[in-house]
């Protein structure tokens, strides 16, 4: 399973990434970034399967977790 992994940033000025591997981590900005991040991720499965986990602001725990399978959001 492919984890896409939003946490908080400071590159850039700050915001949130979207940490697929290196080198594949965009990164969203301003008062809807985390949302932003979360939306593209959801996107990047192309009716694969995955997981995306979404950090605290801090960036140390897991608040969330969203199943991805053929492409449905569970």
């Amino acid at each position: 399973m492919r984890p896409v992994e939003i946490r908080p940033t400071k590159k850039f000025g700050g915001g949130w990434i979207a940490y697929e591997g290196p080198g594949v981590e965009p990164v969203f900005a301003g008062p809807n970034g985390k949302r932003d991040a979360i939306d593209y991720a959801k996107g990047r499965f192309g009716g694969g399967s995955g997981e995306i986990r979404v950090y605290d602001d801090a960036g140390k725990n897991v608040v969330e977790t969203t199943q991805i399978e053929d492409n449905r959001y569970d």
